[in-house]
């Protein structure tokens, strides 16, 4: 089953075919400097409600969990769950959503997936799923996209599909090729300026959360 993400041009606010509302609050977080100096990415994050009449055409699997506020969920194998896991000290649910062993208690979720053909549509379908609602207790923070190739440009296919994407998560964050990364522990992963910023963007996105639930 294939789902239509439609929108506008600059700044655009998504829907998804089949819901009557929009179901997102823009909060704009604009650049705010840091105390080493790197700067967070200038983003406008839009927290989004579940519950749309909305299919997944594939689901995760479930997992208990203790411990950890923020988890790092792959959509697909490869999708560099355990290196963003260990930029963010947060933890790694693998491909299986993270429900809280305690009920009542909440976690947040960053997805990662790359920017192939098969990465996006997996990414798309993990986002549809968390809308039906049948994922308590998780809050979706957003999607962290590792370039699956080097070079900037991309085929206009994937560029579109990326697009369309991009629409169903609060944030997506766009990380380059890192051919380092191919050769390192995960805990070693080079840490370019790029990286860095991605890691105060979301770590700021996560304590705000933290503080206004």
């Amino acid at each position: 089953m294939s789902f239509l993400v439609v929108g506008g041009c600059r700044a655009p606010t998504f829907y998804v075919m089949g819901m009557e509302s929009n179901p997102w609050v823009q909060e704009p977080a604009p650049p705010e400097p840091v105390s080493d100096g790197v700067e967070v990415l200038g983003v406008d994050y839009r927290r989004w409600a579940s519950g749309a009449e909305v299919s997944a055409s594939r689901r995760l699997g479930r997992v208990q969990v203790r411990g950890s506020a923020l988890w790092v969920v792959g959509a697909h194998g490869g999708a560099g769950t355990s290196t963003w896991a260990g930029l963010l000290d947060a933890g790694d649910a693998g491909m299986s959503w993270p429900v809280p062993a305690v009920p009542g208690e909440q976690v947040r979720v960053l997805v990662a997936a790359r920017t192939h053909a098969a990465g996006l549509e997996a990414a798309r379908a993990v986002a549809v799923e968390w809308l039906e609602g049948t994922v308590p207790g998780v809050e979706l923070l957003g999607l962290v996209l590792g370039a699956d190739a080097p070079g900037r440009r991309r085929p206009k296919p994937l560029a579109r599909l990326a697009r369309d994407v991009s629409g169903a998560f609060p944030v997506v964050l766009r990380v380059p090729w890192q051919a380092a990364w191919r050769l390192s522990q995960p805990s070693e992963a080079h840490r370019g300026l790029r990286v860095r910023r991605i890691i105060k963007t979301i770590n700021k996105i996560n304590n705000d959360e933290r503080k206004s639930s």
